[in-house]
């Protein structure tokens, strides 16, 4: 018995596969406006902006403020996102002759994936964040003694915290006495004699 394939099916699916390509496409626009904000407040030394302050300073050069962008967890969320939704509309808008059963699955895969990566960065590391300060110009700290970072004023009569320079390279931390001498033990073994 012979069964031929179903026309039927093949009209039902095209709409389908076209419908995702849309939403898919100005998820890059959108996510790129963020993006390119953030960088504007890298290079322009706003360091009202907690990620700005902690990861640029004045000293640094223009090409390493710009770096910056994924140097820190929130930054490098927004700059994987960005990533991601680049390459998803640019398989969004691939012409899809040969495999167009796949279309939707990969959309899906790729859409569930962008807004873990979009999750993160609304409800955990969001990069636009501000430190706030009390009226007696302390950093508003949590029970655990950490700088509350947050978009609102966390209360009433709190101020932005304005420095007039931010932590840069210099607040990555040193390395450990231990870490540099398993170093130099690693580095003279494998030095040639």
């Amino acid at each position: 018995m012979h069964f031929a394939p179903s026309t039927a099916r093949e009209e039902f699916s095209a709409p389908l596969v076209e419908v995702p390509a849309a939403p898919c496409c100005s998820r890059f626009p959108l996510i790129s406006l963020a993006a390119a904000a953030l960088i504007y407040l890298l290079v322009n030394n706003h360091y009202e902006v907690a990620f700005v302050y902690q990861v640029t300073s004045k000293s640094m050069p223009t090409y390493l403020k710009i770096t910056a962008w994924w140097g820190g967890q929130a930054g490098s969320l927004v700059f994987w996102g960005w990533l991601l939704s680049a390459f998803t509309s640019a398989v969004a808008l691939r012409k899809w002759e040969r495999d167009r059963e796949f279309l939707p699955w990969v959309i899906v895969v790729s859409s569930i994936t962008l807004a873990f990566f979009l999750g993160l960065v609304v409800f955990y590391e969001n990069p636009f964040a501000r430190y706030w300060q009390d009226s007696m110009g302390q950093i508003l700290t949590d029970i655990d003694g950490k700088p509350i970072v947050s978009l609102l004023a966390p209360m009433q009569g709190t101020t932005n915290f304005l420095p007039s320079d931010g932590q840069g390279l210099e607040s990555a931390p040193a390395p450990t006495p231990a870490w540099s001498s398993i170093h130099r033990c690693c580095t003279s073994a494998l030095s040639p004699l």
